[in-house]
């Protein structure tokens, strides 16, 4: 009978050391993998590197995650080894020497120190970036938007400033605390003759979320973010929703042609009221092209569409937007900007947007 169960034992461990037993191939988001004997990807050649100090130089140390999880599918390379993507989108090649004890012995060859790029800012896009800011490192972005809208009965002039969210990383690279505000001034006139205009202005409601670093892109496979937001009754009286609005973005890009070409998109879920201070499912959804002409200046095209689910107050409906825009790098870490909203049915805003300004820190 122990004979048996010692012959059972020392299949099963043969099997786990030769990597046939690998229940996370399943599922094609996974948690960073670890080694049969519990350490993590990196740790072999962090140990082996403190041993080796014949160059005179301090062994490097292995960066922390940016983001929560890796594919664990995807094309392999031409020599059949699996291709990983930084969040850089650096491609890098997993290599092992395959000892039979389940530990990876390559990666030998230090990397050298990557330059810094510039910001990735959320601004001026409908939708945000599928980076985050990274530990330690804080963005500030800020702009001014002048807003236009002409109906049947009225037309609506108006204006918010500084359109400000400052963007933190916390605890890790693929984590983001994320703080907004506002203030803005808006001005209805009746264009039939049935009153006098009415002004709405002061401080919006106060915006909070957190942006989370999901997935790097691997060839085909996107890059992805996902942000949790909400905003908070803290307003004036004319301009407050009265009540917390939650709210929820899936982000996802893929970089076409390395630091020039690139592709996103978002599908968002947001709480929202109508006039009558009804709640509704608000919907979102975009699609956008991005182009750098040079290393400092970029444009971009994106469609915006707005679905209303459930709201009773007359006017509310579908809206939909073109929205061109273009950024430019001053230096690395500071990025001037320009954007307009131009709306396309008659719910939407004929158009909105202005300049705006971000800074890392």
């Amino acid at each position: 009978m122990l004979r048996d169960l010692a012959i059972l034992l020392a299949t099963a461990a043969a099997l786990a050391a030769a990597g046939c037993v690998s229940p996370s191939a399943f599922h094609p988001l996974s948690p960073t993998p670890q080694a049969a004997d519990g350490t993590k990807p990196g740790q072999a050649e962090k140990a082996e590197a403190d041993t080796n100090l014949a160059d005179g130089k301090a062994p490097s140390r292995p960066k922390g995650a940016k983001t929560l999880f890796e594919w664990a599918i995807g094309p392999k390379s031409e020599n059949g080894e699996a291709k990983d993507t930084d969040a850089d989108g650096t491609e890098n090649e997993k290599k092992g020497t395959g000892n039979g004890n389940g530990k990876d012995q390559g990666g030998k060859a230090a990397k050298s120190k990557e330059e810094e790029k510039p910001l990735d800012t959320d601004r001026p896009d409908f939708g945000a970036a599928t980076t985050t800011v990274g530990k330690g490192r804080a963005i500030l972005e800020t702009g001014y938007s002048i807003y236009r809208d002409r109906t049947p009965d009225a037309r609506l002039t108006g204006h918010s400033y500084p359109d400000a969210v400052l963007r933190v990383g916390l605890f890790a690279d693929w984590f983001e605390f994320r703080i907004g505000q506002s203030f803005a001034s808006f001005t209805t006139t009746p264009t039939n003759g049935g009153g006098a205009p009415v002004t709405q202005d002061g401080a919006q409601d106060l915006y909070l979320g957190t942006k989370l670093a999901l997935t790097a892109q691997k060839n085909y496979l996107p890059e992805t973010v996902i942000i949790i937001q909400s905003t908070v009754p803290s307003g004036s009286k004319s301009l407050t929703a009265g009540q917390v609005l939650p709210g929820i973005i899936y982000l996802y890009s893929w970089d076409m042609l390395e630091d020039r070409l690139s592709f996103s998109g978002l599908i968002e879920a947001d709480r929202a009221v109508d006039v009558a201070a009804h709640p509704y499912l608000q919907m979102a959804q975009t699609l956008e092209v991005k182009y750098a002409w040079t290393p400092k200046f970029k444009t971009f095209l994106e469609w915006v569409a707005l679905y209303p689910m459930g709201a009773v107050a007359a006017g509310v409906g579908p809206q939909y937007y073109i929205h061109p825009g273009t950024t430019y790098y001053v230096t690395k870490n500071f990025q001037l900007d320009a954007h307009v909203f131009i709306g396309l049915n008659q719910h939407a805003t004929d158009f909105f947007g202005g300049p705006g300004l971000s800074i890392r820190y």
